[in-house]
């Protein structure tokens, strides 16, 4: 009898213990979410993208937002840190407007992602952090050059989920209204909730007015050619000065994320910032083949 009355004392004692982690989960699942942002992008404070995208944030009580950009744009520089070659960066502070704390960095995008997570945020870092609006577009190959995209991806890769916004029309009033507003959506949606450290998604809007918005699709990355050219322009001295070209890939995969923005939908591409494509274990079986030593 004894040994039965323990194990109804252990059963009643679990169900009470397994009953309170469930109310703490639910409360954790109840509050509002996410609590602190920090917005970056790569053209800098006074994008009108970025500021949009901050005022949005800002008017939302429940939201503390936080704001690191750089001093000059530094569009194509990928996830370069100038931190990691000097070991120092130039900060200052910067009035944005009610309920917004800003920072000018003297550096690249990824360096205002560390400066913020390894700086002033260190011992509360924000829940997301959001870099754009960035009017350019990052589609098919073009993300592994991005600032854009090389600042989600830091802090990703830091531990903070994170959403890259590209493709913005800041040219269109409505576009200013109305896409902040639905980044803000997508921000306390559940998917990007759950998102995990490391992970962040990707985000490229259609250039077309708001009301020819198809709707929101989940892509991949287009196979797309690095259409790219380098020819020399004039010779100066001992050397040469060469100039780069661009050219627009026409036959763009439809079901990819260059395909389906070209047909007027907001694509979403989930990213991992690490080697996570199965590489690793592909040379692991064949690890008996290579070369010995």
């Amino acid at each position: 009898m004894p040994s039965r009355c323990l194990f109804v004392a252990f059963v009643v004692l679990s169900a009470l213990m397994l009953g309170g982690c469930a109310t703490e989960a639910t409360k954790e699942r109840a509050r509002p979410w996410p609590q602190r942002v920090l917005v970056v992008n790569d053209d800098g404070l006074d994008s009108p993208g970025l500021q949009a995208l901050v005022a949005a944030f800002a008017a939302e009580e429940s939201i503390e937002t936080f704001v690191a950009a750089p001093r000059e744009n530094q569009s194509g520089t990928s996830a370069h840190a100038r931190l990691f070659q000097d070991r120092a960066l130039e900060v200052r502070s910067r009035d944005l407007g009610p309920n917004i704390t800003a920072w000018e960095v003297d550096g690249y995008p990824a360096d205002c992602v560390l400066f913020a997570l390894w700086g002033p945020m260190r011992e509360n870092p924000p829940d997301l952090i959001l870099s754009g609006l960035n009017s350019g577009s990052n589609l098919g190959w073009s993300w592994a050059v991005s600032g854009t995209v090389g600042a989600a991806r830091i802090g990703a890769l830091m531990g903070v989920p994170a959403l890259s916004l590209s493709g913005f029309d800041d040219n269109d009033p409505e576009a200013i209204e109305r896409v902040p507003a639905w980044c803000v959506e997508l921000a306390r949606s559940e998917p990007v909730r759950r998102l995990k450290p490391r992970q962040f998604l990707a985000v490229s809007f259609p250039r077309v007015p708001m009301d020819e918005i198809r709707g929101v699709r989940v892509k991949s990355h287009a196979a797309m050619d690095l259409l790219l050219e380098l020819s020399p322009e004039h010779q100066s001295g001992a050397g040469e000065r060469w100039v780069v070209s661009r050219r627009e890939q026409l036959d763009v995969p439809v079901y990819s994320d260059a395909g389906q923005v070209r047909q007027g939908y907001i694509v979403v591409v989930p990213c991992v910032a690490q080697e996570g494509d199965g590489l690793a274990e592909y040379f692991l079986r064949w690890h008996d083949d290579l070369p010995r030593w």
